[in-house]
């Protein structure tokens, strides 16, 4: 049965499909699917975006700034910037091919298990990763369809796997490991280390000095077009991989690696802590300790959490 007339049949909403029912389904609607399918709805809530709530420790809101869930909501009639991420390969071997729900994850930009980067996009028609708008009697009526593009009809399992470097998949593989365990030996609970990577995220995206400004320059050739965004879930998928395993190594041997980087960039303290945010503490008190200078007039004292 093709995704809207299962949804037309058990939900009866006509706006059923401008919900992101992964990250944002209601109790009403998983008490709905639990029932119709005969599955446990504790078993159905593991197989939403919910499980990942507390390691993350993400707010859901409208606001997608903050939120490391890739969006494929409908926008105004169109689909959004971004899409499904998916691995040819894993699409390709699966006996019944099927999305993994992690990688919806916006720090997920590699499949640990094939080593290649994931793909967002229909490599013949380049339409975004659509399956809701699959219609199965143009496919076979079986879950074949997730291996082809709703738009063009193309396989998109044909696209040869972009491997990664060793560096980028081991760091893949500790957020993979994190998220799923909950703590890390060095930042404790997931969610602390999570929020001090968005931190250090958003302030490459907004460099404040020419330091900062060169190594972009030296990563992307268009970083100045690249990252005025106003929201960090709309940074194309090849430059948020690169993004994210720079932040990853950043963290790595814990503080050398950041303050050496400081160092070579001539990155200051109040360039990486802003005022008025709340930072995690394994975070704020090395870059405190090592970085900060001086006290600024009408400077407030940061919250630590």
């Amino acid at each position: 049965m093709e995704p809207k007339k299962f949804t037309a049949v058990f939900f009866k909403d006509k706006y059923f499909w401008t919900l992101d029912i992964d990250k944002s389904i209601s109790e009403i609607y998983l008490n709905k699917l639990a029932e119709s399918t005969t599955v446990d709805n504790n078993l159905v809530s593991t197989l939403t975006l919910r499980s990942f709530i507390p390691f993350l420790s993400i707010q859901f809101s409208v606001d997608q700034t903050r939120s490391w869930f890739n969006r494929i909501q409908r926008t105004k009639g169109r689909i959004s910037s971004n899409s499904y991420l998916y691995c040819p390969n894993c699409l390709k071997t699966d006996e019944i091919p099927y999305m993994r729900k992690e990688w919806r994850i916006y720090l997920f930009t590699t499949c640990i298990h094939c080593k290649c980067l994931l793909e967002d996009s229909c490599p013949h028609c380049k339409s975004p990763i659509q399956h809701f708008n699959h219609n199965s009697n143009q496919l076979d009526k079986t879950f074949d369809y997730i291996r082809f593009c709703a738009v063009c009809k193309n396989d998109l399992t044909t696209v040869h796997p972009r491997i990664v470097e060793t560096s980028q998949l081991n760091n893949q593989k500790f957020i993979y490991d994190l998220i799923y365990q909950g703590f890390d030996n060095q930042f404790n609970y997931s969610h602390l280390f999570f929020e001090g990577l968005y931190q250090m995220y958003c302030s490459l995206l907004t460099p404040q000095n020419e330091g900062m400004k060169k190594f972009l320059d030296s990563k992307f050739s268009d970083a100045e077009n690249a990252f005025h965004l106003k929201k960090i879930i709309d940074i194309p998928l090849d430059k948020r991989a690169i993004l994210i395993n720079q932040c990853v190594e950043l963290t790595r041997n814990w503080p050398i690696n950041l303050l050496e980087f400081c160092k070579e960039n001539k990155i200051k303290y109040f360039e990486l802590i802003r005022r008025k945010r709340e930072y995690p503490y394994w975070y704020f008190s090395e870059l405190r300790k090592n970085l900060f200078v001086g006290n600024p007039t009408k400077r407030t004292e940061n919250k630590k959490i």
